[in-house]
Order: C-alpha cells, then structure tokens, then sequence
C-alpha cells in the first residue's frame, strides 16, 4: 500500500461470462490491488473479434468483455495505528478480505439494447453493490477488520433476446473472486397443449411451457387430469383416463401454470368416451313355442335378457365389434339379426333350406350360413358345399370356411375370396362341428356317430390325428391360448377336454342331460355349455374342470356364443 491511510482496492470483471445452466449466465471477478501487468488485458481492442454468442436449442453461451473499477477507502484511525504498531515493530501486516452474506444486490439502470455489429448480442447496464470485510494480520495474527461497500456499474453483454428480463445473484466473494449469475426473467409464459381428436378410454396428452420462446424446465402444469411437472425440455405428458360408461362426449381441457407470479393457460378441445363392456352368453332356446335367445350375463351367471327369435333357433355367432348376434332359425330357414344395444331383431335374413350354424368373418363383414337341407352355404349370398352342411368355422385370418358335412363325412374347404369351395376333407362318420385354433393351423372336427375327433391341419387340408371322446359328439370349442379344445358328449352327458398338444383326453366333465353346444369365455377362464333336456347352462371352471354353476335358460337351448359386448 501506498500508505497506512488508505487500502486502493481494484475491481475486475474477468474476460468469461459463462453458462451455469440452462439460463442462467456467471460472470467471475476478482478484488486485488493494482498491477500494471493486467492493464494489457483490461480494454477490448476488438468486440466483434473478442464477444462471442452461440445459441443452442436452450441457452446462450460465452460471453467476452473486460472492464476494471478502482476504490480508495479510508481506513479507520484505530485500525492505522494497529497497522503503524505492528511496522514498527519489524512485523508484516498482510489483508484478507471476505464477502459479507446476503449484503450484494444488484439494479438494472437501463432498457438492454442492441450491441453494435453483433447479432443476437445485448448490452445492459447493471449497478453491482458488493460489501466486503477487511481484515488486517500482524504476522498472521488479527489486528482490526472493517466493511468496505464497492459499487459498481458496468454494461453487461449478453445474448438475450429482445425486452427479456434479468436477475442477478452474487456469491462466493472474497478477496480474490466473486460470482454474478445473471438468469433471463420470464414475463411472458405460454402453454402449448397436444390433444387427440378424440380420447377412448385412456390416451396421452402432451404439451410444452415456454417463456420468452424458451422453454421453462420444472413447472408445475395444473389441469384435469392430472397435474405434472415439466421436464428439463420444458415438456410435459400426462395420461387421460375416462370412466368406463362414458358415452361420446365433447369436452374442453385446460392446462394452466404460473411462471414468476405471471399465470398462463390453453384449453384444446377433444372427444372422450369409453365403453362399458360386459362379456355376455348367448344361448338359442328351440323348445315348442319358446324360440328365444337368453343373454347371460357371465360375471354373474344370471340370465339378464330373453329376445324372440325367428321358428326353432339353433346357431348362433357374435361380430367382432360386439354389436351383432346372429342366430340361425332351423324352422323358418332364416337368419335373425340381434342388435347388441337395443337387444331387439333389427333384420331377419332369407337364408337356405334349414340353417343350422353360422360364422363371422374376422373384419365382420360376412356371415357364413350352413344349410343342412339343401347342401349350401350362404354367405348372406350362396355356396353348394357337402351333404347336410352343419358346422362352419372361418380361419383368424379370415380368408378361408371350414363346413362339416354330417352326410358326406367331409369338410368343405370354401376360399373367402372367391366363395368356392377349393378342397374337400375325408373325416369321420356324420361330421357335426368345426372348430380352429387361434393361430389358424389347426382344425378340430367333431364325428358324431364315430364318437371322435379328427384333427386337420389347415396348411395341407390332411387328417393329422384322431381322439377318442365320448359318444355322439357335438360341438367343439377350444380356448383363446389354443391349448384345450372342449367337446360336448350328448349321449354320455359329459365334455371331454383335449389337450391340443398331445391331442389326448386330459379330463371328462359331467354336465346337464344331453349337452349340445360349448362356447369359451374371453379370458379362457370359463367353458358354457347348453343341455338339451334340462333347459340349462353348465358353467365350467377350466383350471379345474369341475362345473361351479348352473344357469336355467329357455327350452331346449341348442347354440351357443360368448362376447364382450360395450355399451358407450
């Protein structure tokens, strides 16, 4: 020091003003005494080679300048005769110095403006007050400390864009250093919202929060459904749950958000619904003027509907979609068609001489009609297939018809493309139900006077094996994982269940009297098979293969068909 009266303190901003994250700017600065040594480095002889701006997707990076501010302070009496003391006596007297916490502040004095020759550069000019204590050492030993306010005002070059807002945080100072984060202050936040036309049941919704065209990373975005936080992008989702039950409905979302006490909203408008879905049976009664079908509701084997129908109903199939039953009347050669959401007969449908089962195509397009009198298939349109066509099943793939047919001991093989019969399948004795496995490669064929199953593989229209069953064996259904088929025994009033891999009897279950038709819940949980003579459903557990109930229906219940039909 010049002399014990007065400490010359110097303020250097340094050259780097740095990203510390996102958006937020520091700027390091040392407090030190004079050296002529710096003074090269204290002046910019060329900002457009020295200031420097790269944008990214988010944030602003290096930023050059140099600036220098000096301070005399008078140092008080008792701490200069401590300091003359100490001289005097040989010793060193040294300086630390030492930010005062939570004493720095900081003023913008003026609106930023644009930096000549550089683009996307602003100047703004900022008044810095830092408080420093002083402390003076004799020989490392304490003699006196005082505070010392530096103020100083300096143009800052940032790259911020236009009427942006900035706060500055200062820290870490010492004697040697001290730390400015300057952070853009957001004044206009915005929500973009990202809706689906329309919301079934569950859907996603997405958007982003911006301020000033950036993106505001971890702000709590408030709206029904669900609240969420945005990520480090400034992007949020949330999932949409509607309530089962819910019928089209046209709703308005709104998200809302507040960023620095400024609120900001968007409401997107959208359709919602979701069905409420029940897996029913349906069973054909074709006793002497009943002529019905009975709905059964499976979750809790009560019949909770019974439709009239067309003269002795006996098959029946379900669309895809869950919004069609189908049930072909033996006496009246007509097909009945049930709309699952009036539960009333919306067409009835001329069909051939006796139909006795039917099939949907997959895409529900097509019905395929077996005519056990007059050797014909129709398709809601017409095929001559075997003698006494009885069973039909269509491949998952929809492109080909397996028809039983009882008096020629064969199966027709009809191409959906072209409706003609392309093959035709030796099995055995009176053919009466087709069933196909889930992955389209195998048929099972029940032989009602043979007392067996013939198993044909679809790639080569070929017999593959035979399984002994019960006698007089009527329809098949196989579950949903392809690994049992359930055959109805009438004469023996039981099904046997085949294990699909082996094609062996794993298990014989006894039922009601002279059990007909068996159909296989979605979940393959449940078997339902209709009994002729006691007017029921038998209500198979499958992973036990015992009958855990006992649903009474119309007379004598022929068909049968489970699906999972919506409402909504």
């Amino acid at each position: 020091m010049a002399n014990t009266d007065s400490l010359l303190l110097e303020l250097i901003l340094s050259k780097n003003v740095q990203v510390l994250s996102e958006a937020t700017l520091e700027i390091q600065g040392k407090f030190c005494e004079p050296r002529n040594d710096f003074q090269s480095n204290r002046k910019m002889n060329d900002p457009s080679q020295q200031i420097k701006c790269i944008q990214t997707q988010r944030v602003h990076d290096w930023i050059f300048y140099c600036t220098d501010h000096q301070k005399r302070i008078s140092i008080p009496e008792d701490c200069v005769e401590q300091i003359r003391n100490c001289r005097d006596t040989g010793n060193d007297v040294t300086t630390d110095c030492e930010g005062i916490p939570d004493s720095s502040n900081f003023t913008v004095l003026s609106e930023s403006r644009k930096f000549p020759g550089i683009p996307g550069i602003r100047i703004v000019s900022i008044r810095f007050t830092i408080h420093i204590r002083v402390q003076f050492k004799c020989n490392d030993t304490p003699l006196c400390h005082f505070e010392v306010p530096v103020t100083t005002v300096d143009e800052v070059a940032l790259c911020i864009p236009k009427d942006t807002s900035i706060a500055a945080t200062i820290s870490n100072v010492d004697c040697t250093a001290f730390s400015i984060s300057i952070t853009p202050v957001c004044t206009n936040p915005s929500i973009t919202l990202n809706i689906p036309e329309a919301v079934t049941c569950t859907g996603d919704i997405t958007g982003t929060v911006t301020c000033n065209d950036a993106p505001v990373p971890g702000t709590a975005v408030t709206f029904s459904p669900n609240p969420v936080v945005t990520d480090e992008n400034g992007e949020f989702t949330t999932a949409a749950t509607i309530p089962e039950g819910t019928a089209p409905t046209a709703v308005s979302i709104t998200a809302s958000t507040t960023v620095n006490d400024i609120p900001a909203f968007e409401t997107e408008l959208t359709t919602v619904n979701c069905p409420s879905c029940d897996v029913l049976a349906y069973v054909t009664n074709a006793g002497e003027g009943e002529n019905t079908v009975s709905f059964i509701d499976t979750s809790t084997n009560t019949v909770i509907n019974t439709v009239t129908v067309g003269n002795t109903p006996f098959g029946v199939a379900i669309t895809p979609d869950g919004t069609r039953v189908y049930v072909t009347n033996q006496g009246d050669d007509t097909v009945s068609v049930i709309d699952t959401v009036t539960n009333t007969v919306v067409a009835t449908v001329m069909v051939g001489n006796g139909p006795i089962s039917v099939a949907i195509t997959p895409d529900g397009t097509r019905a395929y009609v077996a005519n056990a009198n007059d050797d014909t298939v129709s398709v809601i349109d017409t095929v001559t297939v075997g003698a006494l066509p009885f069973g039909v099943a269509i491949t998952p793939d929809g492109t080909r018809v397996y028809v039983a047919n009882s008096l020629d001991d064969t199966i027709s093989v009809i191409d959906t493309a072209t409706n003609t019969v392309i093959d035709t399948i030796p099995v055995g004795n009176s053919p009466n139900s087709v069933a196909i496995t889930p992955d389209g490669t195998r048929a099972y064929v029940t032989n009602a006077d043979a007392g067996t199953v013939s198993v044909i593989n679809t790639a080569t229209n070929m017999v593959i094996d035979t399984v002994m069953v019960g006698n007089d064996p009527r329809r098949v259904a196989i579950t949903p994982d392809g690994t049992r088929a359930y055959v109805t025994n009438r004469a023996n009033n039981t099904v046997s269940v085949i294990d699909t891999a082996s094609n062996t009897v794993v298990a014989t279950v006894t039922v009601g009297n002279a059990p007909n038709s068996v159909a296989i819940t979605p979940d393959g949980a449940r078997a339902y098979v209709t009994n002729l003579g006691d007017a029921n459903v038998s209500v198979i557990d499958t992973a036990t293969n015992t009958v855990i109930d006992t649903v009474t229906v119309g007379d004598v219940p022929r068909g049968i068909a489970i699906g999972t039909i919506c409402q909504g």
